[in-house]
């Protein structure tokens, strides 16, 4: 079995509410305080791997949380791609879509703008990946991931596929506090996973202030 724990970083850009993508710029005060308390969060938990976003940002966040690098800097794991709308206010963009949140792959559908199935198909060649390098060596791993929150609501929407124990969350509408924590436990079997046990999800209470 693999144990999953994501971390989401937070910087300049996000602060203002603006969509980053994969635009960089440094982790704000608040975020370098969030991620160490992040780290501590995490100090009892002896990971087996650690991945990373290799954007900037994913990286001081993992070098706040107490990692001087990572066994992979993945550009699979970077935050959707929003194109022209990088940098600029969410509320625009909302605007510019005509259509609320209630179903997320309507609502990316700007010209430019990286669809949900793009970032599913990302995450899905990590995962076999990782799964398939983990096949031959012992059963039980924890695994570190510092992405983003486009991407956690990506995965996380796809991990509770293999949950028997059902949350009643509307991916759509849960937000994605900066470093909140999400731990899923995944039962592999002949690389495919055949259950997830989620932990948590979106977890904040380890921060001094709120995500």
């Amino acid at each position: 079995s693999s144990g999953i724990t994501q971390s989401t970083v937070s910087s300049g850009i996000n602060a203002e509410y603006g969509l980053q993508g994969h635009l960089d710029s440094p982790l704000t005060t608040l975020g370098v305080e969030s991620s160490a308390n992040t780290g501590k969060a995490l100090q009892a938990i002896k990971f087996s791997v650690v991945f990373s976003s290799d954007l900037g940002r994913a990286q001081d966040t993992l070098c706040q949380i107490g990692y001087k690098t990572a066994d992979k800097f993945d550009r699979r794991l970077r935050e959707r791609d929003y194109g022209s709308w990088s940098g600029k206010p969410w509320i625009e963009y909302k605007k510019a879509s005509k259509c609320s949140m209630t179903d997320s792959k309507e609502f990316h559908h700007l010209p430019g703008v990286e669809t949900d199935d793009k970032l599913q198909l990302r995450w899905s060649e990590f995962l076999y990946e990782m799964i398939v390098n983990f096949k031959d060596k012992s059963a039980e791993k924890n695994v570190l991931i510092v992405t983003h929150g486009g991407m956690i609501r990506v995965i996380t929407r796809h991990l509770l596929q293999y949950s028997s124990r059902p949350l009643g969350l509307n991916l759509a509408h849960c937000g994605i506090g900066n470093n909140s924590i999400s731990v899923f436990e995944l039962e592999v079997s002949n690389s495919e996973i055949v259950n997830c046990d989620v932990v948590k999800v979106f977890d904040c209470k380890h921060l001094a202030r709120s995500c």
